[in-house]
């Protein structure tokens, strides 16, 4: 084989790469059939996130749940959280936050849940809370609106 045939084999086969990867196409779960597809539907809709976190507030007054669903037992205290106001985050300072969120040590499935008053904002309904515990990635939530 010379370099001239070489050069075109390598050039059609770049070519059938292209053509075959250009006509694939996703296909939606939702939109397959069988019961394989139902499975995996069923799973998908099942699956929790490992961890849950919620928060609401009424004025500076946070109320947090936090609910374990790793196999791995997961603690959670006031310093994993941080409120971000004005793109800004403030996290976690005895100085300047009331706790009212005891340290937890959940294991699969328990939930802790507490209050964290931040003393340097009027009110934190829609801004965001930030749980960042050193064995879980980052989680971030909105701050609903809570009731008296």
């Amino acid at each position: 084989m010379n370099c001239w045939q070489y050069r075109v084999g390598i050039v059609a086969l770049l070519i059938a790469v292209a053509l075959g990867c250009a006509s694939y196409s996703r296909v939606p779960l939702s939109s397959t059939t069988g019961p394989k597809a139902q499975e995996l539907r069923e799973d998908r809709v099942e699956q929790e996130p490992e961890v849950i976190l919620e928060a609401s507030a009424v004025g500076n007054r946070v109320h947090i749940v936090v609910k374990n669903n790793r196999t791995e037992p997961m603690v959670v205290n006031p310093y994993f959280f941080g409120v971000i106001v004005d793109n800004k985050l403030t996290r976690f300072n005895p100085a300047k936050v009331e706790s009212h969120f005891p340290v937890f040590r959940l294991e699969q499935g328990e939930t802790a849940s507490g209050y964290l008053r931040f003393l340097e904002f009027p009110d934190l309904v829609g801004q965001k809370l930030v749980f960042r515990n050193p064995d879980y990635k980052p989680l971030m939530v909105i701050i609903q609106a809570g009731r008296d």
